[in-house]
Formats: structure tokens, C-alpha cells, sequence
């Protein structure tokens, strides 16, 4: 989108109008407290959320016990369930949604030696990323805190190019502690170093126990798309239209040739934010509207709302985050 100020402006939600709104998570497991599909659909339903990506880990795998009539019974015209998995890759725990372990090459048993019996075997990660990116998955780097401060050498790994998202909010982490679950910072260094990657938030669900601090609504995304399929969601997830929130929800995101307006219900302050973290504008309020320089590299977007979210345990303030708008100059 061109300015007449010398600039041009780049961002995932300048075709959102007319899409619709569909609130879902997809870094949420199946071991233990699963109550099934069925049960877990009408849980998620009740949370008002769309779709649920479904992401074992990939040493797991080999003890699911699921079929094909499970995964379709669990399906509705207003639910969706995505296929995905959490590998255990060399860069950290990384979602693929969309496909399974075999489909991308990983060797689940394998997967599962590595982790529980120390072997020192290759459970084919290393054309993991590339092949899982060809096959149309999307890709989202996991409570990513061991890279804080290094993101220089995280933007460096092989193949680093074909992550899609990093998470910046993971409630289960954050149960543990807040710098272990909550890195927006990681991001912002990302960002200055001029990657192209999308803020995402989820629960990391272990329990399915709405009462506890690792339960399945105290983190998910919200996403534009034409239709409630699999094929539309992991296509928005990839170009970046959806933001990720704690339950500060966002009615209006405007992105015009030099300002980006914002509308949010019940939010105590927005603030746009610039390279490494900066702090560019701060609003109070529900709605807020930054007017670009054409200096800022890129601008991001994050509020705060004056409650705790209704669907976390928890007492801190619901929050949610943008994704980053980037100002290229002419």
C-alpha cells in the first residue's frame, strides 16, 4: 500500500475486509486429561472458539490411538479440527500444522527413542522444515525463551526462513514463569534483524481442565478467512491475517496508505511499538490510530484490556498482539 509521504506500507491485514473472524488454537495436546474429539468440540464451542489444531508430540505419535472416523466424527459446519503435530526439532519444539509426522518425513518412533531413551539416532529433521513448508504446512516455533538475546543466531539456523510464527505468548510456560512463556522481546529483536515472522499465542493445553493454569483457553489466535476450512485457515495462518491474544478481542483493524487504526472493546491502553521494543505512540482507550513516518522499519501493535480474560484462570490483564506492519521506503 503506497503513501503519498515517500513510503509504502506492508501488512497482512489490508485484505481482511469481508473475511470473516474465527477464533481457534492450535498448539493444544492429546495425552493424558484428552477428553476425545467429540467432548473436546463442544468444550472449544462453548469457549466460542472456530477451529482446533490438534499437535501431539511427534514421540508420541507412535502411541496415539486414534483412526480417520475419529478425526472426521469431531467435525461440523461450524467446528474444525486440523491435523498437526509438535516436532522435537534441533531449533526447539516446532508445531506443523496441517500434516502428520510420516507425511513429512519424521520418524515418530524415532522421535520417541530420542526423547525417552537418550538414543543418538537422526529422526530425519533435517529436511524436516523445508519438506513440511513445500507440502503447504504452517510453521510456528514454540515457547521460543532459550533464544532470547540470541536472535541473531536464531535467525541464522538452516532453514530458519520457512517458520511462519514464533510463539510470544504460551500459557503453558507461563504457569511456570512469565520469562519462560512470555517473549514478545525475541520478537522484536527477529523483526529488527528483518525477518518475516508472525506473533502467535496458545494455551500448550497438557490438562483439559478449564480450572487449571494448564487448560485449553488461556491463550489462542484469531484468524480472517473466507470459509472454516482446513485449507483457508492454514492459508490465512501463513500470510499473517490473524492476531494472537490472551482474550482482548479486536473489533476494527484498519491499514490505510499511512496510519493503522485500531478498535478494541474493553481495552485500557494500545500501544504501537517499533525496533527492539521501542514504544512509539501509547493510547488509552478502545480505539487508537498511528500515523506512519516512514522511518520505522516496521510498527507492531499490542493492548491490554482493563480485565483478566474470562476463559483464563488467571488474573493478569487479557492482552492480545498485531502483527507487525513493515514501512518500506520508496
Amino acid at each position: 500500500m503506497m503513501s503519498r509521504s515517500g513510503f509504502r506500507l506492508e501488512s497482512s491485514y489490508t485484505a481482511i475486509q469481508g473475511l470473516n473472524a474465527y477464533r481457534g488454537m492450535w498448539h493444544a495436546h492429546v495425552q493424558g486429561a484428552f477428553p476425545g474429539f467429540i467432548p473436546a468440540r463442544e468444550l472449544c464451542l462453548r469457549g466460542g472458539y472456530s477451529f482446533l489444531g490438534v499437535t501431539e508430540h511427534d514421540n508420541r505419535f507412535t502411541q496415539m490411538q486414534w483412526s480417520e472416523q475419529d478425526w472426521y466424527a469431531a467435525q461440523s459446519a461450524d467446528f474444525l479440527v486440523i491435523r498437526g503435530f509438535e516436532a522435537t526439532h534441533p531449533l526447539g519444539h516446532i508445531t506443523c500444522l496441517g500434516f502428520l509426522p510420516e507425511q513429512t518425513g519424521v520418524d515418530a518412533d524415532a522421535a520417541r527413542r530420542i526423547r525417552f531413551e537418550k538414543a543418538q539416532l537422526d529422526a530425519g529433521y533435517g529436511d524436516f522444515l523445508k519438506t513440511a513448508a513445500d507440502l503447504g504446512a504452517f510453521l510456528a516455533l514454540n515457547h521460543p525463551a532459550k533464544w532470547r538475546g540470541r536472535a541473531h543466531e536464531l535467525a541464522g539456523q538452516p532453514d530458519f526462513g520457512c517458520l511462519h510464527a514464533l510463539e510470544i505468548y504460551n500459557g503453558n510456560q507461563v504457569g511456570k514463569s512469565l520469562a519462560q512463556g512470555y517473549t514478545p522481546d525475541l520478537l522484536d529483536d527477529c523483526l529488527a534483524l528483518g525477518c518475516r515472522i508472525w506473533a502467535a499465542a496458545n494455551p500448550d493445553c497438557h490438562s483439559w481442565d478449564t480450572s487449571q493454569a494448564d487448560g485449553p483457553f488461556n491463550g489462542y489466535n484469531v484468524v480472517y478467512a473466507g470459509r472454516l476450512t482446513r485449507q483457508a485457515i492454514l492459508e490465512s495462518l501463513k500470510q499473517g491475517r490473524f492476531y494472537a491474544s490472551t482474550g482482548q478481542e479486536i473489533d476494527v483493524i484498519t491499514v490505510t496508505g499511512d496510519s493503522l487504526e485500531i478498535t478494541a472493546p474493553a481495552c485500557r491502553y494500545i500501544r504501537f511499538i517499533g525496533h527492539h521494543g521501542r514504544v512509539l505512540q501509547e493510547d488509552h482507550g478502545e480505539r487508537a490510530a498511528y500515523r506512519f513516518t516512514g522511518e520505522e522499519g516496521h510498527v507492531r501493535a499490542e493492548l491490554e484490556g482493563h480485565q483478566p480474560s474470562p476463559l483464563s484462570v488467571g488474573d493478569a490483564p487479557a492482552r492480545a498482539w498485531l502483527q507487525p506492519v513493515r514501512v518500506i521506503p520508496r
